[in-house]
Formats: structure tokens, sequence, C-alpha cells
């Protein structure tokens, strides 16, 4: 059980986290949304590695965004299989996600988070943002839904995703990462 919590905090001013989830067969698309991330005015840009090689994480210095790694992020994404495996390579990376976010939402920043395999056309990032900041206020989550799937958890489309850093995101971010591995997930 969850935590419950008050009403969503709305007070003070956005500020915003664009997270980029990639690994190394990602890089080159790192230059591009670093510079969509600054023409769309967000507070901070950053990669969230996934994977072994650093490649990410020099491209997004490179570029003065900031990068959060995984201590165990030594997984290759296979992209074959529709598996999940929440123990294996897709499903650590997933988890490295949200703690990403996590960590970010803990540093009071709305995040906007975005595989690395979404390509926005020009200034989609600016025109997402003003289209969240004007119509999703108030609201913990916004993301897409997958349809119907086979697999419960496989509902939502967090590749393109804002999280308010409302008391209940955090709370529910955390609950989500606290029972990862309980066996009804």
């Amino acid at each position: 059980a969850c935590p419950v919590s008050g009403p969503s905090d709305s007070a003070s001013p956005i500020r915003v986290a664009a997270l980029l989830v990639a690994d190394h067969q990602y890089t080159e698309v790192i230059p591009q949304w670093a510079a969509s991330s600054r023409a769309a005015n967000v507070d901070l840009c950053v990669v969230g590695q996934v994977g072994a090689s650093d490649l990410p994480c020099q491209a997004a210095r490179h570029l003065g965004c900031e990068c959060m790694s995984h201590n165990h992020a030594n997984i290759t994404i296979s992209r074959h299989g529709s598996s999940f495996a929440r123990t294996g390579a897709r499903g650590k990376s997933v988890r490295y996600r949200f703690e990403y976010a996590q960590s970010l939402l803990a540093r009071n920043y709305s995040v906007l988070m975005l595989d690395a395999d979404v390509f926005l056309r020009e200034a989609g990032m600016s025109r997402l943002l003003s289209f969240i900041r004007a119509g999703v206020g108030g609201h913990d989550f916004a993301l897409m839904s997958n349809g119907r799937r086979p697999e419960a958890y496989d509902d939502l489309n967090w590749g393109v995703a804002w999280m308010s850093p409302s008391e209940t995101s955090k709370h529910l971010l955390s609950c989500l990462l606290g029972t990862w591995d309980h066996h009804a997930f």
C-alpha cells in the first residue's frame, strides 16, 4: 500500500528538467535533443545513461547537460523479443529511468522524460512544453496510453512522459521502486 498524500503542489513556478534516457546506440541524437531543450528554455537538460558505455554521458557533458548513470548500468538492451523480464536488461533500464526521474523530482524539477527513439519535429519540444504548462497544471503525471496489452504493466507509454514534483508523484515513484521486485509486479 502506498502512502496517500494531499493535493498536488502547484503554487511555485515550474522548473523543468528534460530527461533523455539513452544507451550508446543513441549518442548521435543527444546534440539535437540538447539544442531542442535549450530552445525550449528548460532549466536543466539531463541524459540518463543505460548500458555500460559512457558515450551518452560524454556527449551530454560536452553539450553542457548533466548526466546520470547507474552503478550497475552494465546492461545491453536487446532489440529482439518482447519480454519485459523486470530483472533482465530492459527491465533494469526501465527501473533506471524511474530512479533518474525520482532524483530530479526530489530536486523539485518537473520532468519531461523522453526515450532516445522519440524524435520531435522542429520546435516540437517548445510546443510540447507550452501545451504542458498551459494544460497539465495541477496534474501529477501526463502520458499516453499504449492501448490494451497482454502485460498488466504495459498499458502506459512512458516514451514521452511529464511528471510534476508533487508529493503524490514523489510518493508514487517511491512506492513503485520500493516494490519493483514484488512478485505481483
